[in-house]
Protein backbone atom coordinates (compact mmCIF):
# COMPACT_ATOMS: atom_id res chain seq x y z
CA UNK A 1 0.00 0.00 0.00
CA UNK A 2 2.78 3.00 1.43
CA UNK A 3 1.80 6.47 1.71
CA UNK A 4 3.41 9.67 0.30
CA UNK A 5 3.26 12.93 1.93
CA UNK A 6 5.17 16.34 1.58
CA UNK A 7 5.58 19.94 1.10
CA UNK A 8 6.75 22.36 -1.54
CA UNK A 9 7.46 26.28 -0.02
CA UNK A 10 8.85 28.97 -1.33
CA UNK A 11 10.60 29.99 1.71
CA UNK A 12 13.48 27.78 3.54
CA UNK A 13 12.59 29.42 6.41
CA UNK A 14 9.43 27.30 6.35
CA UNK A 15 11.47 24.29 7.20
CA UNK A 16 11.69 23.81 10.94
CA UNK A 17 7.60 23.53 10.63
CA UNK A 18 7.48 21.98 7.27
CA UNK A 19 9.51 19.30 9.19
CA UNK A 20 7.06 18.81 12.12
CA UNK A 21 3.88 19.10 9.82
CA UNK A 22 5.14 16.16 7.52
CA UNK A 23 6.16 14.16 10.46
CA UNK A 24 2.67 14.14 11.72
CA UNK A 25 1.07 13.63 8.08
CA UNK A 26 3.79 10.50 8.11
CA UNK A 27 2.32 9.61 11.67
CA UNK A 28 -1.50 9.36 10.07
CA UNK A 29 -0.50 7.42 6.85
CA UNK A 30 1.34 4.31 9.24
CA UNK A 31 -1.64 1.96 8.59
CA UNK A 32 -0.46 2.58 4.71
CA UNK A 33 3.16 1.60 5.45
CA UNK A 34 4.16 0.16 8.85
CA UNK A 35 7.84 -1.17 7.68
CA UNK A 36 9.34 1.91 7.45
CA UNK A 37 9.41 5.65 7.18
CA UNK A 38 11.63 7.82 5.68
CA UNK A 39 11.88 11.76 4.71
CA UNK A 40 14.58 13.47 2.29
CA UNK A 41 14.89 17.34 2.41
CA UNK A 42 16.15 19.27 -0.61
CA UNK A 43 19.44 20.80 -0.60
CA UNK A 44 17.35 23.85 -1.01
CA UNK A 45 15.65 23.38 2.30
CA UNK A 46 12.17 24.43 0.61
CA UNK A 47 11.06 20.50 0.19
CA UNK A 48 10.48 17.44 2.40
CA UNK A 49 9.63 13.94 0.53
CA UNK A 50 7.93 11.80 3.45
CA UNK A 51 7.31 8.20 2.70
CA UNK A 52 5.73 5.14 4.87
CA UNK A 53 6.48 2.01 3.65
CA UNK A 54 4.72 -1.32 2.96
CA UNK A 55 7.42 -3.79 1.96
CA UNK A 56 6.27 -6.17 -0.78
CA UNK A 57 8.52 -6.55 -3.27
CA UNK A 58 12.10 -6.14 -2.19
CA UNK A 59 11.79 -6.32 1.47
CA UNK A 60 15.75 -5.20 2.06
CA UNK A 61 16.19 -1.80 4.12
CA UNK A 62 18.02 -0.57 0.53
CA UNK A 63 14.44 -0.56 -1.35
CA UNK A 64 13.49 2.26 1.91
CA UNK A 65 12.20 5.46 0.68
CA UNK A 66 12.15 8.20 -0.67
CA UNK A 67 14.66 7.17 -3.03
CA UNK A 68 17.71 9.01 -4.42
CA UNK A 69 19.64 8.92 -7.64
CA UNK A 70 22.98 8.04 -7.61
CA UNK A 71 23.91 11.51 -8.43
CA UNK A 72 21.45 12.96 -6.12
CA UNK A 73 19.59 15.35 -8.72
CA UNK A 74 16.23 13.68 -7.98
CA UNK A 75 14.19 12.28 -5.18
CA UNK A 76 11.36 10.15 -5.26
CA UNK A 77 8.43 9.23 -2.93
CA UNK A 78 6.65 6.67 -4.44
CA UNK A 79 3.24 4.88 -3.77
CA UNK A 80 2.27 1.68 -5.74
CA UNK A 81 2.64 -0.95 -8.51
CA UNK A 82 4.18 -0.90 -11.64
CA UNK A 83 3.21 -4.10 -13.00
CA UNK A 84 5.43 -3.97 -15.84
CA UNK A 85 8.69 -2.94 -14.02
CA UNK A 86 10.79 -6.61 -14.86
CA UNK A 87 9.90 -5.88 -18.38
CA UNK A 88 10.96 -2.57 -18.78
CA UNK A 89 14.16 -3.04 -16.37
CA UNK A 90 15.32 -5.63 -19.09
CA UNK A 91 14.96 -3.91 -22.16
CA UNK A 92 16.01 -0.28 -21.05
CA UNK A 93 18.97 -0.98 -18.78
CA UNK A 94 19.80 -4.68 -18.91
CA UNK A 95 23.39 -3.64 -19.21
CA UNK A 96 22.88 -1.88 -15.75
CA UNK A 97 23.78 -2.81 -12.09
CA UNK A 98 21.04 -2.41 -9.77
CA UNK A 99 21.13 -2.00 -5.86
CA UNK A 100 17.50 -3.49 -5.25
CA UNK A 101 14.89 -5.94 -7.11
CA UNK A 102 12.48 -3.33 -6.21
CA UNK A 103 10.15 -1.31 -8.82
CA UNK A 104 11.27 1.91 -7.19
CA UNK A 105 14.66 1.65 -8.54
CA UNK A 106 13.51 0.92 -12.11
CA UNK A 107 11.01 3.82 -12.09
CA UNK A 108 13.81 6.56 -11.18
CA UNK A 109 15.96 4.88 -13.42
CA UNK A 110 13.52 5.03 -16.02
CA UNK A 111 12.74 9.25 -15.20
CA UNK A 112 16.45 9.95 -14.75
CA UNK A 113 17.28 8.67 -18.53
CA UNK A 114 14.35 9.09 -20.66
CA UNK A 115 12.46 12.02 -18.77
CA UNK A 116 8.82 12.50 -17.39
CA UNK A 117 7.45 11.35 -20.73
CA UNK A 118 8.71 7.88 -19.57
CA UNK A 119 6.04 7.56 -17.71
CA UNK A 120 3.50 6.64 -20.72
CA UNK A 121 5.50 3.15 -20.52
CA UNK A 122 4.15 2.23 -17.29
CA UNK A 123 1.64 -0.32 -16.53
CA UNK A 124 0.39 -0.01 -12.45
CA UNK A 125 -0.95 2.23 -10.42
CA UNK A 126 1.01 4.54 -8.53
CA UNK A 127 1.33 7.92 -7.47
CA UNK A 128 4.43 9.56 -6.97
CA UNK A 129 6.28 12.77 -6.11
CA UNK A 130 9.55 13.44 -8.04
CA UNK A 131 12.09 16.13 -6.54
CA UNK A 132 14.44 17.97 -8.91
CA UNK A 133 17.33 19.35 -7.13
CA UNK A 134 18.44 21.10 -11.01
CA UNK A 135 15.63 23.05 -11.35
CA UNK A 136 13.95 23.06 -8.15
CA UNK A 137 10.67 21.71 -9.11
CA UNK A 138 8.25 19.35 -7.70
CA UNK A 139 5.90 16.91 -10.05
CA UNK A 140 3.32 14.74 -8.57
CA UNK A 141 2.02 12.32 -11.00
CA UNK A 142 -0.92 9.36 -10.23
CA UNK A 143 -1.60 6.64 -12.74
CA UNK A 144 -4.18 7.31 -15.51
CA UNK A 145 -6.97 5.54 -13.97
CA UNK A 146 -6.94 7.55 -10.11
CA UNK A 147 -6.14 4.29 -8.38
CA UNK A 148 -3.56 5.53 -6.10
CA UNK A 149 -4.75 8.44 -4.70
CA UNK A 150 -3.29 12.04 -4.33
CA UNK A 151 -4.08 14.57 -2.92
CA UNK A 152 -3.11 18.38 -2.12
CA UNK A 153 -3.51 21.76 -0.80
CA UNK A 154 -1.78 25.66 -1.02
CA UNK A 155 -1.77 26.56 2.33
CA UNK A 156 0.24 29.12 4.45
CA UNK A 157 3.55 26.44 4.86
CA UNK A 158 3.10 26.23 0.46
CA UNK A 159 2.25 23.49 -1.56
CA UNK A 160 0.87 20.02 0.67
CA UNK A 161 0.31 16.41 -0.51
CA UNK A 162 -0.36 13.34 0.73
CA UNK A 163 -1.85 10.04 -0.42
CA UNK A 164 -4.64 10.09 1.98
CA UNK A 165 -6.95 13.07 2.64
CA UNK A 166 -6.46 12.91 6.51
CA UNK A 167 -2.97 13.64 5.87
Amino acid sequence: MCGIAGINSEDSRNLQKSSIVVEEMLKLLKSRGPDAKGRYISGSKKTILGHRRLSILDIDERSNQPFLSPDGRYALSYNGEIYNFKELRKKYFSNEVFTTESDTEVLLKLVTSKGLESLSLLRGMFSLALWDNLEETLTLIRDPYGIKPLYYVKNNLGFCFASQAKA
